[in-house]
Parts: structure tokens; sequence; C-alpha cells
């Protein structure tokens, strides 16, 4: 297991956002986003969608952006599709401030067994190492041995050496499996069209 290089750890870190999603006045839950698309007028990330129970009540959901900017997106700009959470962002007159975050990059070169790959959990700053321990046979998932962190399960981003999106985690059993970026990148495509009609 590789350490990652520090230009991995910055890119990624810029692509991450922290979702903080208030269930009630005294419990707030709080996971990784990622940004797929932005310029300065707007953003969009997708994170896992099992947090958002029932009804999406945007104005209970706060988007904090590296470099502490913090969106509440509108409840049309939130969209579940095939377990993912699409969110439009908008900063309004304020103009996001781009050269402090960006979209992240998303590999096109299928995972090899035992390539190395790391999670990153934007919500305690960490880059876990590890390498990919199996991949299902329509390859839409992989196995991974990252050390598992607090909610890493939860739509933490795995990436590979060149800090490219391979995949999100989205579950736990003895190791942390991911969908696989090929098994994802239609359902970002399609939530970003929803949004973009909802504008």
């Amino acid at each position: 297991m590789d350490p990652a290089p520090d230009p991995v750890y910055n890119g990624i870190y810029r692509s991450v956002v922290n979702i903080a999603i208030e269930k009630t006045p005294e419990r707030t839950i709080r996971q990784n986003g990622i940004i797929v698309e932005c310029d300065p007028t707007y953003a969009y990330i997708v994170a896992d969608a099992r947090a958002f129970e029932g009804n999406i009540a945007a104005d209970k959901i706060t988007v904090d952006f590296p470099g502490e900017q913090c969106i509440k997106p509108l409840p049309k700009h939130c969209n579940i599709t095939n377990g993912l959470v699409g969110i439009y962002c908008c900063p309004g007159d304020e103009k996001f401030n781009t050269d402090l975050f960006k979209r992240v990059e998303m590999c096109n070169q299928p995972l090899q067994m035992s390539e190395a790959v790391y999670v990153y959990n934007g919500l305690y700053g960490q880059l876990i190492p590890g390498n990919v321990t199996h991949m299902t046979l329509n390859g839409h998932e992989f196995s991974h041995n990252c050390a598992v962190s607090v909610s890493a399960e939860f739509g933490t981003p795995v990436i590979n050496k060149n800090g490219e999106l391979v995949g999100m985690n989205c579950s736990l059993s003895y190791h942390l499996t991911a969908r696989n970026i090929s098994a994802l990148v239609g359902t970002i495509r399609d939530i970003q069209n929803t949004l973009r009609n909802r504008v």
C-alpha cells in the first residue's frame, strides 16, 4: 500500500464537499459529496442517497465547499436517482471562487486487481491507502482493503494514484465495497440533465 503523493491529496481535497443534513434540530448527519461539474455560477454535487430519507427538504441541507463557502440549495435543485443524490448549488450574486475547488477527474480506464487506490474521507481530511481486492463479474462494484474510517461506506470517493475518481464506497462487509465509476457515469449524467431542466 503506497502512501498517496501530496498532489493527489490536494487534488481530491478540492473536489469534495461536506453535506450537512438536518434531521431534527438536535440531529444533523454529515457526509461527503463529490463535485462533478462547476464554474463560478454553479456546481453539481453527487453523494450517496441513503442519508436523504423520504422527501428531500433542501432547506435542511447545507453544502460546505472547500474555502468555507456554504450553500443551501432549493428543493427543486435536488434529485435522487439509482442510489445517488444530485444537488445543484448556485451561489447567487456572490459567485464561486473556483480557485478553491474543482470538479473531480473521472478515470476512464478499467481497474485492475491489486491496483493501488485511496479513500478520501473529507469529513476528517483523511486519505487512506489500499488495494483492489475483488471485482464483481459485471464490473459494477469492487472491494478494496483501505482501512475503515467513520462513515466511509456512505459515498466516500475512491481514487487512483493519479487522483482520478474510480468509485464511491457503498457498503462495508469485512472490506469496503465501492461502485465503479463506469457504473456511476450514466446516473451522474441523468442527474445533471434532470437538474438542468429545473434551473
